[in-house]
């Protein structure tokens, strides 16, 4: 049996030098990062090899003592010089931290573009990262604040990082109603329109995981697919590739982005289907960024756990492939979304692990 690749369970820092030694040297002011960096990071550095080399080997250097943490850094000053001219791969770095020479406003403006952290060395935000929200709902609690969309209200204080690939994994999302609507279904398109980002410059790729509505033939999948599709066109200007692997998935119910975990104790049949604002029963709410108060971390970090549920959940679709594919096909399980020969999902944080 061929062993299993490595998941990846870090962070990836790219940050120029000054930035870095910055960084290091004033732990005070970055107490955070400097945790992020010595304890959650692998480090890519903006200098040639030689000059990295000489600094590795310096015992006075800060980034040898970082170095003797044993945290991997790398010189890779061909992918910043390329960088400049042409930043159109920030798009594929779902799990990355970038530093850049460069203004607060084009890096905001990055950011946005393309659903990455991005920072300006002049203006280095410790804070990043450091976001959680719990909330715990009885059943019929109304949760009103402006909108008739419970979630928006529950969670429009939140100052979401960027984001550009989302996956939603619920082993129940689909099979409930009432009067014929479906629980799962219209808290879905509450919770997306909460938590979608505002404007993108690039695709977002959403995947959704979850078993085929029992009430439902699996013809009818298609229309439900096809439902979703033009709802998210009526909310958002950008375009958003949505992908549905209909078949059973992992037990936690998650929805896992490029820089925070949602975890729902009950899953999101959150609101009542009409009374958008009503809980529908008791359930508690957990929203924690991937490495939120780490100077106080103890076993897995979120980050560590969503990349093993990302491998899990990539598991059950390569699964899913080779039934859809094979001879003998259960109906109740599908691909949609995918045009390949193949049933290739295209999902950027599906694809960060190798399973």
């Amino acid at each position: 049996m061929a062993k299993k690749q490595e998941i990846p369970q870090k962070i990836f820092i790219y940050i120029e030098r000054d930035a870095l030694e910055e960084i290091i040297i004033c732990d005070d002011d970055y107490p955070n990062l400097n945790h992020i960096f010595n304890n959650h990071a692998i480090v890519l550095v903006d200098l040639p090899d030689p000059e990295l080399t000489e600094l590795l080997e310096d015992d006075e250097s800060a980034i040898c003592q970082l170095n003797k943490n044993d945290v991997a850094i790398y010189a890779l000053e061909d992918y910043f010089a390329l960088l400049k001219d042409d930043n159109s791969s920030l798009e594929d770095k779902t799990r990355a931290m970038f530093f850049l020479d460069i203004s607060k406003e084009q890096a905001d403006a990055l950011s946005e573009k393309y659903g990455i952290i991005v920072q300006s060395v002049h203006s280095i935000d410790d804070s990043a990262l450091q976001l959680s929200f719990k909330k715990n709902l009885d059943k019929e609690d109304d949760v009103s604040g402006g909108s008739n969309n419970g979630w928006n209200n529950l969670l429009k204080r939140l100052n979401l990082p960027p984001s550009n690939s989302m996956i939603i994994t619920d082993n129940y999302l689909l099979q409930n109603d009432v009067g014929g609507e479906s629980i799962g279904f219209e808290n879905l398109k509450l919770i997306l329109d909460a938590i979608l980002p505002k404007t993108l410059g690039v695709v977002f790729h959403l995947l959704i995981v979850t078993p085929m509505p029992l009430k439902i033939s699996p013809e009818k999948a298609n229309q439900l697919y096809g439902r979703l599709k033009a709802y998210l066109r009526t909310i958002r200007d950008y375009e958003i590739l949505l992908e549905i692997v209909f078949n059973k998935t992992i037990h936690p119910r998650k929805i896992i982005s490029n820089y925070y975990v949602l975890v729902c104790d009950k899953g999101f049949q959150l609101f009542h289907p009409r009374k958008t604002t009503q809980v529908n029963q008791e359930n508690e709410i957990t929203l924690t960024s991937v490495l939120h108060d780490t100077s106080r971390y103890c076993g897995d970090t979120v980050l560590v756990i969503s990349y093993k549920d990302i491998a899990k959940i990539k598991e059950v679709c390569q699964n899913t492939t080779k039934q859809v594919l094979g001879d003998v096909q259960d109906q109740s399980i599908k691909i949609l979304g995918t045009s390949t020969a193949d049933k290739r999902l295209r999902n950027r944080l599906l694809n960060t692990v190798n399973v």
